[in-house]
């Protein structure tokens, strides 16, 4: 898979979202498979509802970048608090993850 830093090629983006659920259980993944959603498409994003909902836990820094500008879908941040790996009590208290904890109002 080519560096998250790097935008994924529309041959690369179809590939990944073909093999989408086979990649549920890797947690590093769910950072490209979300790239590859095209979120104005109804039938797309309720798949990717779908998928986040069955990932395997993700990890804090997985976590963070899904809160990046690089996903401003608000699809997203809803799904990222049961999906993460339990985190000691000194992170679970930490800024980051209160942000996470307590979306902002509207």
């Amino acid at each position: 898979m080519p560096s998250a830093r790097r935008p994924l090629t529309a041959e690369e983006r179809a590939l990944v979202w073909r093999f989408r659920w086979s990649l549920t259980g890797e947690p590093r993944a769910l950072t490209k498979v979300l790239r590859c959603v095209d979120w104005g498409d109804a039938r797309e994003a309720r798949s990717a509802g779908d998928l986040i909902a069955r990932w395997a836990p993700i990890g804090l820094a997985d976590a963070l970048e899904l809160l990046s500008p690089a996903f401003s879908n608000p699809e997203v941040p809803p799904f990222l608090l049961p999906q993460m790996s339990p985190l000691p009590a000194p992170t679970q208290r930490s800024s980051p993850y209160r942000c996470l904890a307590c979306p902002p109002s509207s």
